[in-house]
Formats: C-alpha cells, structure tokens, sequence
C-alpha cells in the first residue's frame, strides 16, 4: 500500500528541550510493507514497516510498526490530514495534501499493522519512484503546435493550463477530464464552441477563449458549478453576435472581456453581476447599453469603438396592457424570487421566466412594459472610462418601464436611483454628516480629544475632534494664513478627489483667517494593527492582506488617473481603516507639509524605520508610476512580514539603502504565505523600474487573487482582530 502526500517530521525529543527540529514540508511517498519477501521470517508481524521516501532520501527511513505506533491522529481526515506517533525513534510523522480517501485507507492498513498482519498479503518494501515523489506538476503551458502532447494524457494534478497558437479547433475531451483546473487559456486557436461539459468545474475560475472564432455562449454554462466558480471570462476576438440572457447569473464574476466581437446588445440585466468590476465592450456593434449598468461600481469601463445611436433616432415603445396570468405569475416568481429549473416546470417556461426586466423601482415585467431609451453618464460608472472620445460622456441606455408612473419618475429624474442598490462609485457620506454643510459651522461645534493628540497632529495642525451636533468623529485640519498660499495648489488638485479607498473631506470653513477642513475620521490605524500583531507574533490572515492591498492599488490607480502620484516617507502611517474593515488612505491634503514643516522635521531614519522612497527617485529621477509600484510592494511587504521591507537597525543605514540601490530583494517572508504574494511583492520592489508590472496589471492580478481568497474565509475584518 503506497500513499502520497506531503509530509514533516518532528523530534518530540528536541522540542521538549525547545530545540526547533522539524524538517520542512517534502513531496513524500509512503509504504506499508515486510523488510523480506519471505512471509516465514514474519510469522508474527515482527517485519513489518513504514517506508517513507522523498527527493532527498530516495531509499526511505523506516518505521517498524509492530508494537511502536503509539497514536494516529485522524482529526482532519476530511481535509487529507493525519498525524502518526511512533515510540521509538520519538517522531511525529504530519501528513498533509493526501487524497482523503487513499488516505483513510492507508491509515486503516498502519493500525492493523499494530495488531496482526499474518493473514495479510503485503508486498516487499521498495525505495519509490522519482514520479511519486516528485512535486506534482500544476502549471502548464504550450505555446506552439509542436509541443502539444500527442498520445499521452495532461498530469492529472494541473491547476493552470495554457493552450496558445496550436489551431486547435475544439476542446478536446482529455482537458475536459481535469475537473481540478482554475485557469483554463486556449486564447488564439481556431475553437469554434465552448463545450458544454465545463459547466460542472467547480474549480475554474478564469476562463480565457479570446482569438477564437467562437460565435455563441452557451445558456447551460450560466448554471451549475461554472456559475459560481467562474470570476473571470476573455471572449475577445471572437464572432459572438448576442449573450443569452440567463448570462447575468454569473454572479461573482469579475472581469468581463467581450471585445473585437460582433455584439448588438448586452443583456438587459448585465447589472446583476453585482460582483462585476471590470468590464470591456469596445469594437463591437453596440447600439446602446443596458441602463441597469448603473446599478455596478466599476473600476474600469471600456465602450470605445461603438456605433451608438444618435439622440434624433430614440423612440419610446410602449407596450403597457393589463398583464395576463402567465406574466402576473412570472413576476410573483422573479418577485419572490423562486427557484425554477427544467426538471420542475417546463422548458418554455424556464425561458419565460429567463426573459423577466427589472425596472428600476425593483419590480418585474414582461411583456407589458415600456422600451425606453435614455441617457447615461459614462463617466459615473466607473474610476476609469474608456468611450470613443474625451467628451463622450452621455451613452444611450435602454430600459423597460414597468408602469406609467414608473415612466414619468424617469422622465422627470436626470438619474432615477436603483431600490436597494448601492450608491454608485462611493460609499455614502453619512447623512449627519451631509447636514453638516447646510450649517454655519465655527471651531464651537468641535470638541477636541486632545487625549489622541500625538507630536505629528501637533505638527501638522490635524486634530482628532467630535462634532457637537451629531457627536460624528473627524478631524480637522486647521491652515494657517501664513500657508494658505503652499496649500492652495494641492487643494485645487484634490478638490474633486471621491474614491471610496480616500479619505473625504466633508466641507471647509473659516474661523477668523484660519481655514479649517473637516475630514472623515477612520478609527483604526494600519500601523496600530502591524505593532499590535507583531508584539503577538501573529501575522495576519493572507485574505485581509489581499483585500487591503487591493483597495490600497485601486486608491492609488485612480490618482494616477487623475494626475496625482501618491508619494510618502511615512509607510504605513498614512493608511486607516474605517469601522467596516475597509482601507482609507490620506487624502493628501490632512498631512500636507509646508517648507517649515520640512525644516523642522527632517526626514531622519531610526531604529525600525524604514526607506520608502524608489532606487531611481533616490539616483535622482522624478517619481513615477514605476515608483508609485514599488512603494505599493513596500507596503505590501510590511503588511505581510509586519516589519519594513528596508529597514534601519540600529544606526546602520548603510545596509539597508545599499541593497535598496542595488536592486535587492527584502528578507524573505514567512514560509506559510502563498507563492503568488510572495511573487508579488518580488515584482513589484524590482531594482529595474521597467521590470516592474504597471498599475493596471498589478490591480487585476491582486483583485482576482483577493477574490479567489475570500471562498472559504470566515474570519474577522482587520478592525476586529
């Protein structure tokens, strides 16, 4: 019986004397089986061992079980996880990434070992081959028709497979049989459909056919595991004419690629793919949108290269009649929203309910409704825009009116508000805090905590303070007349500044000569979170890393695009967190610095400081977006390790800017972070700036690698730890 797995070592021994002795995690193979083939030399089970092997150790140690195994843990059988403890030689034996099944197998054959084997057949114990103990292979990629396996099978064990430039001109049955797969690229092929059978993946989440000549997507894939798994889907270059329209129950899908197709329209519902942030539509044949488009927050939208209709052809259809019991029970359905499937009501039903439009109050209609064509602004769906042109802000959408009412509200409202939707790009300004502005304010209606004032508030005439009238916190920055002048620039520049990952400012007034700005208050500061943890020697959990690095990229890709490159000596110190766990960076106007304040708080480094400043801006070039990335890995890696990537100890300077000129990685971090954050952070502190990812590939990396992690984590936000 041979069983493979990844397995560690500890000497119980050695850790009772708090000397660390534990062997890393190995690809391993072990084996149940008798030292001699001759079963005479083990008439009581005296011969019987576990062997185990692994690429250091080809001929294996082995154990004797008869009367040694002391206890086998099966806890996280489920999970292909167990735990065997031999009495001599003191070793615990952890075993992990095993089939559960193979596994649950193997352990009954170890126990029975302990009583009596004389009844069974095992065979004689043989060093494993180089193919069971070898790392199983998950990654492939095939970019040319030669290197196409032909005749041979895929490794079964492959996560991620690419399929580039072979004319392949379907999706051959041996891809279909790795269920395993989360990343599925056949891009520029000559694939004429997508099969079906992908709809039971439940591990595919990327899914890349772009370049193809594919020229439908077929309704059963938006059902069934594919539905849920799938957060990532490329069917650029393709010949594709209409996406049907169960297509928008793609849930958590992310990133949407339809370009270079021949699309007449998109699914009137395309706004229910809640989780959809990046969408790209352009060289296609759009007519108009989908006006529940409005209902998504965005981060980049591409409409570009689309004949879109002019506003002298837009005409109303109505359609409103008493609706029939059939429509009258579809909307009960879609209201209540009941689940229907072909197994359950017929077929032609299941496409009548599929066709159901929302209006934008919420209810449901048929065919009695309203075709009505109206404007939307482009530029308020998304951070980023790209339509046919700078001033192409105003797109013709579509939308079908459930009454009368419903069509005179539209007619009346410039923007109508989607029920129980979210408000689009930012997250709400409480409403206390809305009122704010509607009032003459002066430094009376403040009550400043001056327990919370530290030296840099002081310096920087920031003051934590509640407001008397709604008893909100804020903070309040106060400029001086004497520095009007050096804040006026940076106030221009960040005046319409609204991100929900940057700090607001509520409203401004004056007090006497004296300008203050009332800021929203995060309570949680990142650098709090980082000393606490490191003080616990805890790190914190991978998905909240990825989740505030993915907010802190989206915050700084959006003032890239507005012409502000985000620059900091300060690290962590300028990063917060609100109540709900999500990131707020400064807004750049709270610690702006005047010449004075420069001259008195020099940027000096201390013990546990660290460099934040790129190694091209340190040889003397300006700051870039290349820099911006590299603070991005700066600050990734100090959320991740918890100390400074380049960090001063002690008055040693020297070292730390020494490897930070040449181009030096920082200290690796812990073993149990993934390969991909590690990976991350090693491209974005590359001494080369242009080896380093732009923002734009950094942000879709982190946002579908942040999602990936969120299935299955049940764990606290970063304020709740």
């Amino acid at each position: 019986m041979r069983l493979n797995c990844e397995i560690s070592i500890v000497n119980r021994i050695a850790t009772s004397h708090n000397v660390r002795n534990t062997s890393k995690p190995a690809r391993a193979s072990l084996a149940i089986g008798r030292k001699d083939s001759s079963k005479l030399v083990d008439e009581k089970g005296k011969n019987v061992f576990l062997l185990v092997c692994t690429a250091k150790e080809r001929n294996g140690t082995k154990y004797k079980i008869k009367e040694n195994l002391q206890q086998v843990f099966t806890k996280f059988l489920e999970k292909g996880k167990a735990t065997i403890r031999f009495k001599e030689p003191p070793h615990d034996l952890f075993i992990n990434k095993a089939d559960p099944s193979s596994l649950k197998t193997f352990l009954s054959i170890l126990k029975l070992g302990d009583k009596a084997l004389e009844n069974v057949n095992l065979s004689c114990l043989v060093p494993a081959k180089v193919s069971e103990i070898e790392k199983p292979k998950t990654e492939m990629v095939i970019k040319h028709r030669a290197d196409y396996p032909l005749g041979k099978p895929f490794p079964s064990k492959l996560k991620k497979l690419t399929v580039n430039n072979c004319g392949l001109v379907r999706i051959e049955a041996r891809i279909l049989q790795m269920k395993s797969l989360s990343c599925l690229n056949v891009a520029d092929n000559q694939v004429r459909a997508i099969p079906c059978r992908l709809v039971s993946f439940s591990a595919l989440s990327e899914l890349i056919l772009g370049g193809n000549r594919i020229r439908e997507f077929p309704p059963l894939l938006c059902s069934g595991s594919l539905a849920s798994s799938l957060k990532l889907l490329d069917l650029s270059q393709n010949e594709i004419k209409l996406l049907p329209v169960t297509f928008c129950n793609l849930k958590n899908l992310v990133h949407l690629k339809i370009d270079q197709n021949k699309l007449l329209m998109l699914p009137i519902n395309t706004g229910n793919l809640s989780n959809l942030r990046f969408l790209s539509t352009s060289h296609n044949q759009l007519r108009v949108l989908p006006y529940s488009l409005s209902k998504l927050n965005l981060d980049s939208i591409d409409v570009s290269e689309n004949p879109f209709l002019a506003q002298d052809k837009w005409h109303n259809i109505s359609k409103l009649t008493v609706p029939s019991v059939k429509e009258c029970a579809g909307i009960a359905v879609k209201k209540h929203k009941c689940v229907y499937y072909k197994d359950l009501i017929p077929s032609s039903l299941c496409v009548f309910l599929d066709t159901a439009k929302q209006c934008f109050c919420g209810n449901y209609c048929f065919t009695s409704c309203v075709h009505h064509i109206t404007t939307i602004n482009i530029h308020q769906l998304a951070h980023t825009v790209v339509s046919a042109c700078p001033t192409q802000s105003h797109i013709p959408a579509e939308s079908f009116i459930c009454s009368q009412r419903c069509l005179q509200r539209m007619q009346s409202s410039k923007r109508p508000s989607w029920r129980r939707n979210k408000v689009l790009c930012a997250r709400p300004v409480k409403s206390s805090s809305m009122r704010l502005g509607i009032i003459q304010l002066s430094v009376d209606d403040f009550y400043v905590n001056r327990n919370n004032l530290s030296s840099e508030n002081i310096l920087n005439c920031v003051y934590p303070a509640k407001c008397l009238l709604d008893m909100s916190e804020v903070l309040l920055k106060c400029v001086m007349p004497c520095l009007a002048d050096e804040f006026k620039a940076a106030m221009e520049a960040w005046k319409d500044i609204n991100h929900p990952n940057i700090m607001r400012s509520f409203l401004q007034f004056h007090q006497g000569s004296t300008e203050i700005i009332v800021f929203e208050y995060p309570p949680v500061a990142l650098e709090d979170v980082i000393r606490e943890r490191r003080e616990l020697r805890r790190h914190l959990p991978e998905y909240l890393i990825w989740k505030a690095f993915c907010e802190l990229c989206s915050a700084m890709k959006y003032l890239n695009e507005k012409g502000i490159f985000y620059q900091t000596s300060k690290g962590t110190k300028r990063i917060s967190f609100d109540e709900h766990g999500n990131l707020k960076l400064d807004s750049g106007l709270l610690y702006q610095s005047s010449q004075q304040d420069t001259m008195n708080d020099p940027d000096i480094r201390v013990d546990g400081a660290g460099f934040y400043s790129p190694p091209e801006v340190m040889k003397g070039q300006a700051f870039g977006p290349e820099g911006q990335v590299w603070l991005l890995g700066c600050l990734l890696y100090e959320l991740t390790a918890l100390e400074p990537a380049y960090q001063v100890e002690g008055t040693d300077m020297f070292t730390p800017l020494a490897n930070m000129m040449e181009g030096r990685p920082p200290p690796d971090i812990n073993e149990n972070f993934s390969d991909e954050l590690k990976a991350t952070i090693r491209d974005c502190v590359k001494g080369d700036p242009d080896q380093r990812p732009s923002m734009e590939e950094l942000l879709n990396r982190v946002t579908l690698t942040k999602e990936r992690m969120r299935e299955g984590y049940q764990g606290p936000e970063i304020v709740d730890l």
